[in-house]
């Protein structure tokens, strides 16, 4: 298994940063590796449907945890056993705003491979979309 996160502050409330994860047509606006990401329902456990990053064919993803205003796992089978799971948790701040956290696993036989090569580039794109998170929900 490979992990890496990556976490940041707001001023936002949770359910400010909450409403940016609700909606996937912000996702590309904080993510600067997400072409596109599509939903087939709601927010909710079990919701299925397909994201698009930057040089690379859609994926199918399902939202395999959902606990509204706290946090979410996503997870996609990019194929070779891969299993790339996005763990997104909220935490409310004593005094205000929110502590977003936001990690990368990578799971299967190529995990460890795929985390070497690539690694560098997941963790930069992660750091940076949970910045750009944090700033798109404070306003």
């Amino acid at each position: 298994m490979w992990e890496t996160t990556q976490t940041a502050e707001t001023a936002a409330a949770p359910q400010a940063v909450w409403s940016c994860y609700e909606d996937p047509a912000t996702w590309p606006s904080w993510n600067p590796d997400l072409v596109a990401i599509e939903r087939t329902g709601p927010f909710a456990a079990g919701t299925t449907g397909t994201v698009t990053n930057e040089g690379r064919p859609p994926v199918p993803f399902t939202l395999t945890a959902v606990e509204p205003g706290t946090g979410f796992t996503m997870e996609t089978r990019p194929g070779g056993g891969l299993v790339a799971q996005s763990v997104c948790h909220l935490t409310p701040l004593e005094g205000g705003g929110t502590l977003i956290t936001h990690t990368m696993r990578l799971d299967g036989p190529p995990a460890d491979q795929v985390g070497a090569a690539q690694g560098p580039l997941l963790t930069t794109g992660l750091s940076a979309g949970v910045l750009n998170l944090a700033k798109l929900a404070a306003g």
